[in-house]
């Protein structure tokens, strides 16, 4: 579970763009990284020790789920202005038997679950059972998203349009 990271296949592409757009708020195999070790040159230092902070404030805990920082994981985490934010991305933080820290992306939506439900590392399990049920995305949220986007963009294209024949 969550080597490979394929398509909700539940998902509904009205227009070629809109695939585009999954493909671009969602990291996968062959698009993005995946995974980020502590080790690794990808690692930011403070988030590392963030981590470190989180896991050391569940006493026993293994692992914990908690949305990406900023541009940890993709480009599109709302330093953009000119087009609407995506789904927050979610990620499982686990420490591993010889200390390094493994980040992985696991799920792109709005949060569905409450944080005080999520009280042991069994709990997170479920959660990404229920993560992979979903196919790794928020259907509604993502359609959301794709259509803001398309709108955004649309408006944009209207306006250079606009401003080329004031010049010409």
């Amino acid at each position: 579970m969550g080597d490979v990271l394929r398509f909700n296949p539940n998902l509904y592409f009205r227009t070629p763009g809109d695939l585009e757009a999954y493909q671009a708020i969602w990291p996968t195999q062959e698009t993005r990284k995946l995974t980020i070790y502590s080790t690794s040159p990808e690692a930011e230092p403070g988030n590392v020790e963030r981590d470190r902070a989180l896991l050391a404030m569940r006493y026993g805990r293994s692992r914990f789920i908690r949305e990406t920082y900023l541009n940890e994981f993709d480009a599109l985490t709302g330093t953009d202005k000119a087009f609407y934010p995506p789904p927050p991305l979610w990620v499982e933080v686990e420490l591993l038997p010889n200390g390094v820290i493994r980040v992985e992306a696991r799920y792109r939506g709005q949060q569905f679950w409450k944080d005080e439900e999520i009280r042991n590392d069994a709990d997170v399990c479920n959660l990404l059972v229920e993560f992979d049920n979903r196919g790794g995305v928020n259907l509604i949220d993502l359609t959301c998203w794709a259509s803001d986007t398309r709108e955004e963009m649309k408006y944009m294209q209207e306006a250079m349009t606009r401003k080329k024949r004031k010049r010409g």
